[in-house]
């Protein structure tokens, strides 16, 4: 690193948070950053990964609050759709362009790395688990295309557990992170 350079890093929610700290308050903040775990728009997440699955608190609440008649292991769709009282034979059809997840989206929005992604003027690295189950590969794609200054980089976890912490479970994660350090 360069004497005096602010780095910053994030994972997960973190590297949301980062890019969005980045935005606001770029020349303090940090002079570039690393980022793993990381995407965009939130509302495809929550359709695409496991976050609304069976066992998940949030979804079992709401069930118990709205009385919905959930499967056993519901998609993201499925679940939704109970929960919003739609006729079963309706819930493939609740998807990203279903008025609900428009108004989620919208209100994810402002704090969404997609959305803000034009106005990072920082630097970045992104590394992408492969197969992560929580962030969907394409979003961070999307993300790193989106990014004015952004290089990429792809982490293949090598056991069978969610490539989402691929960073800190396997050698390629770290040596991309000691890369960018050495910068």
């Amino acid at each position: 690193p360069v004497p005096d350079e602010i780095l910053a890093f994030g994972h997960s929610l973190g590297s949301i948070t980062l890019h969005l700290g980045m935005i606001l308050d770029s020349g303090a903040y940090a002079d570039r950053a690393f980022a793993s775990g990381t995407g965009g728009n939130i509302a495809y997440y929550v359709l695409e990964t496991g976050l609304l699955g069976s066992g998940n608190d949030v979804v079992d609440l709401l069930d118990d609050f709205v009385d919905a008649d959930l499967p056993e292991d519901p998609t993201g769709s499925e679940a939704v759709g109970a929960l919003l009282g739609v006729p079963e034979e309706g819930w493939p059809r609740v998807d990203a362009m279903h008025p609900a997840f428009l108004l989620f989206q919208t209100l994810m929005d402002p704090a969404d790395p997609i959305a803000l992604a034009a106005e990072q003027p920082v630097p970045a690295h992104i590394l992408m688990g492969v197969g992560d189950r929580q962030v969907p590969n394409v979003t961070t794609g999307w993300l790193a295309e989106a990014l004015p200054d952004a290089t990429h980089s792809d982490c293949d976890a090598l056991s069978d557990y969610d490539p989402h912490i691929c960073m800190f479970m396997e050698d390629e994660g770290l040596d991309a992170l000691s890369t960018w350090l050495r910068e």
